[in-house]
């Protein structure tokens, strides 16, 4: 069974108790680690019983926000990552299936082609513009002779 906790306070490695607070967290009294993703998330800490209302320690020092930020998106791309094989795998999986419809495997292997060597683009369009100054050098040197 695992134990009830209160979120208000901090164990530190030292036996102390310290206030679960942005600025203790500023100030390098907590570690990142301990402030969970959905906290990170919502931007405030959680309440003594584990919840969200009556928080006072809701106000986010400004020298954190950017720290804050960093460090939910650094977790979203890990959260991400961890997901990548386990996608790559249905899809490999779908297109190497005999009892998979022929138009699945067909969508399943464009789609693992386009992310090995990019997308065909849809519309190329080149536009042949000389600008003036280019047509001056062009003349000058076409005008140039030989020298033989």
């Amino acid at each position: 069974m695992e134990e009830e906790r209160d979120w208000s306070w901090f164990h530190t490695d030292d036996g102390q108790l310290i206030e679960r607070s942005w600025a203790n967290i500023e100030k390098g009294l907590i570690p990142w680690d301990e402030v969970t993703d959905d906290e990170l998330a919502k931007g405030k800490l959680r309440d003594g019983a584990g919840g969200w209302r009556h928080n006072v320690n809701a106000k986010i020092p400004r020298k954190l926000i950017p720290e804050l930020t960093r460090r939910l998106k650094e977790r979203y791309d890990d959260a991400l990552r961890e997901y990548l094989r386990k996608a790559q795998a249905v899809y490999f999986e779908v297109m190497e299936d005999p009892a998979a419809s022929h138009a699945d495997r067909m969508r399943a292997s464009a789609y693992v082609q386009e992310r090995l060597i990019g997308k065909v683009p849809d519309k190329v369009e080149v536009i042949a513009e000389v600008k003036p100054w280019e047509g001056l050098i062009d003349g000058i040197l076409t005008d140039v002779p030989d020298g033989d």
